[in-house]
């Protein structure tokens, strides 16, 4: 199972043909609206009918894909994960994600849409994390009620989760094992509080700022890495940022490189140590990202060998959880010591 992985997909084109809309797999919308209106020309098929409807769609019986069409064109959601596994998650490139890629083109070649399936733009996107939590995840409700994420409009607790954001982008936290439980769904033995952060992409601006594509065949040309380091670098910039806002800057990743180097230069194997005490481990995870940003974009450009870039990253990822721990006071569990967690474990 990965931690993370994509969670869902809608994809949209112009440039399409249906062999035959009456076939049958297709459910055609063409009644008169309020004031005798009639539906406008949509489509001419292969057979030769043109079709005339509001809308015509198709919802897979087998809950691979959903198909949409209307005057803007053809419209294919789906969701990789939930194709491969109830609740797992699956990411680029592995056999679950490369299967589902494969069933929606199957499932389209079988009712009979033609489209060029890699070229067709991305107009959402949603990227997941999953993870087992210390706690009920009840819990961590009323610690991210004193989050704040960036331009987030809309920002509400409800049954099993919290959600913050607006119009073109959201984040959502909520209780995976309540969700699957009300669908009938039991987790797997030795699995409890399993908790799902969900960064959601809502509009081609908001994909195309977080991954400077536009299509499936550009998305499926990142790798994994990629996917995760994109999803902790939204979080930590959008809603992890608390006192740190005003430290979220053009962060020179050259020249703080070669401040590291000249730390490991004066002081040898406790360099790093001096120069992290100096920069707070909090700001660095905010203004690079996440700390695979910060191991290859800072620690190895700064000569360290091939084991010490490891053993950085093992020994930074306990810090964030030792922090955390130690934020409890008096036997209570404190806000920041649930955020701590939940950043440690979704977003460093």
């Amino acid at each position: 199972m990965d931690s993370f992985g994509i969670d869902k997909i809608h994809l949209t084109t112009r440039e399409f043909e249906v062999k035959n809309s009456k076939s049958g797999d297709f459910t055609i919308e063409s009644g008169q609206k309020q004031g005798g209106k009639e539906a406008p020309w949509l489509m001419k098929d292969q057979a030769g009918h043109d079709v005339h409807a509001w809308k015509m769609y198709h919802n897979s019986e087998k809950g691979i894909g959903h198909y949409n069409f209307s005057p803007n064109g053809l419209m294919v959601s789906f969701n990789p994960s939930k194709i491969a596994h109830p609740y797992n998650l699956v990411t680029l490139h592995d056999e679950g994600y490369n299967e589902a890629i494969n069933a929606v083109k199957r499932e389209m070649e079988k009712i009979g849409i033609v489209a060029d399936f890699q070229k067709m733009k991305i107009v959402r996107i949603d990227i997941a994390g999953q993870n087992q939590m210390s706690r009920p995840v009840h819990q961590y409700n009323q610690a991210f009620s004193f989050c704040k994420m960036k331009r987030a409009k809309n920002q509400r607790q409800y049954e099993g989760g919290y959600l913050f954001g607006n119009s073109q982008k959201q984040s959502l936290f909520y209780d995976k094992g309540m969700e699957l439980e009300n669908r009938g769904i039991g987790l797997m033995y030795g699995e409890e509080n399993l908790m799902r952060g969900e960064v959601r992409l809502l509009k081609p601006q908001s994909v195309a700022a977080l991954f400077k594509l536009d299509t499936l065949e550009v998305l499926n040309e990142l790798s994994p890495g990629d996917i995760e380091n994109h999803y902790k670098a939204f979080l930590n910039r959008n809603l992890f940022i608390n006192q740190y806002e005003g430290e979220q800057l053009c962060f020179d990743f050259g020249s703080e490189s070669k401040r590291l180097m000249w730390y490991r230069n004066e002081y040898g194997r406790s360099g790093f140590w001096r120069y992290l005490a100096e920069v707070s481990l909090e700001i660095i995870l905010i203004r690079c990202g996440s700390v695979e940003v910060f191991i290859n974009e800072i620690v190895k450009p700064a000569g360290y060998g091939r084991r010490q870039p490891y053993e950085i990253r093992r020994v930074i990822n306990q810090m964030i959880f030792d922090k955390a721990m130690h934020d409890q006071q008096k036997g209570e569990v404190s806000v920041s010591a649930l955020l701590g967690e939940v950043q440690m474990k979704f977003a460093a």
